[in-house]
């Protein structure tokens, strides 16, 4: 229905991840980052949520830091949230 809450999805990959402010991105804050061999993963905190991107192993951004992300819309998935079955 119209009124359903949905569920959005968005593999680590398809994050785009700045330091700086750049059009059409969300301010975020950098939660926790890992380097694993040649890449790397940080958990971005946007509001009561916690996002992961995949980031170059040499990422700059520290805990706590303001970051700025956007999603690449062709790979962004909704679900419902009470069947979890795919909308988009």
């Amino acid at each position: 229905t119209r009124d359903s809450e949905v569920i959005m999805g968005v593999r680590p990959e398809d994050v785009l991840v700045s330091l700086e402010p750049q059009r059409d991105f969300l301010e975020s804050k950098v939660y926790f980052f890992q380097q694993m061999g040649n890449v790397g993963y940080v958990n971005l905190e946007t509001g009561s949520d916690i996002i992961t991107a995949m980031v170059n192993p040499s990422f700059e951004g520290r805990t706590g830091e303001k970051i700025f992300i956007k999603f690449h819309e062709n790979h962004i998935h909704i679900f419902d949230k009470i069947s979890e079955k795919t909308i988009i």
